[in-house]
């Protein structure tokens, strides 16, 4: 099976609502199912696969580089790679998400519902990489939740002006308004971009190995958590097994963390660097 998405508000698969009640286990997207999914020319606030009843498990790599055969830019926006549609679904990924600088405003994986879930929508053991501006690497809206056990990388810096310096990048690595659960790595980068954003709750964990660390890098003017708002937090189990480095570069810019408005922040025994 092979999906390219082009246009506006549209979706390449759809688990349907109407899904037969006869078979409620996951839906397997691998070598053997999958061909080649990925986004076509000028594609805006379109989805590549979307659950609306169930889950789906992505085990296999899915790339859109946003570069036709000249080189040339598809200059899509707006969309939206995995997205769990429902507090009762869920969409998992184990693999590699790579979307090129050709698609700005990408979210790799996104959970939205109407009424509190009691489960984990979106769940990453995989690798997103986001490379265009204004992309979000998983995002957890009020009712919903996720967790990331793998690796977050969102590479693109702001325009490059006349005078020689870049502008704002607006890149998040997860932007949580429900339950989050962190572990592994984030590394964001360029000027207004956070690896964490929260106004929920979010909680960073350590793997279960002795040699597993949880890193977050933020570089080029991002800051690495930013959480907003009274009654939102992000709390840290991770000891001294937690890593925020910030590395300003040419930008002198750079925050590991910012809370606002009564948000509370715990981050016990942490390891941060700002250079």
């Amino acid at each position: 099976l092979n999906i390219e998405v082009a246009g506006k508000k549209n979706i390449g698969l759809l688990r349907y609502k109407d899904y037969s009640e006869n078979n409620p286990n996951d839906m397997i997207l691998n070598s053997t199912t999958m061909g080649t999914f990925t986004f076509g020319n000028g594609a805006k606030n379109s989805t590549l696969i979307r659950t609306d009843k169930y889950g789906i498990q992505v085990k296999k790599d899915i790339s859109a580089t946003g570069k036709d055969a000249a080189g040339n830019d598809f200059t899509g926006s707006g969309n939206t790679v995995l997205h769990s549609n429902g507090e009762t679904q869920h969409i998992n990924n184990y693999n590699t998400i790579t979307v090129g600088k050709g698609y700005t405003q990408t979210v790799g994986m996104a959970a939205t519902g109407t009424k509190v879930s009691t489960i984990v929508n979106i769940l990453n053991e995989g690798s997103i990489n986001l490379q265009a501006k204004k992309s979000i690497g998983m995002y957890v809206d009020k009712f919903t939740q996720g967790k990331s056990t793998g690796s977050i990388k969102l590479s693109a810096l702001g325009d490059l002006g006349k005078d020689g310096t870049y502008g704002d990048a607006e890149n998040v690595g997860i932007s949580n308004k429900g339950k989050f659960t962190f572990s592994g790595d984030i590394e964001v980068n360029g000027k207004k971009s956070s690896g964490i954003y929260n106004t929920g709750t979010t909680t960073i964990a350590v793997g279960a190995n002795p040699t597993d660390k949880t890193n977050i890098i933020a570089k080029n003017g991002a800051t690495g958590l930013y959480s907003k708002g009274a009654g939102s937090s992000i709390t840290s189990t991770a000891g001294n097994k937690l890593n925020i480095n910030v590395d300003a570069g040419t930008t002198k810019e750079g925050l590991a963390v910012y809370a606002e408005d009564k948000s509370q922040v715990s981050l016990q025994n942490a390891n941060i660097s700002v250079k």
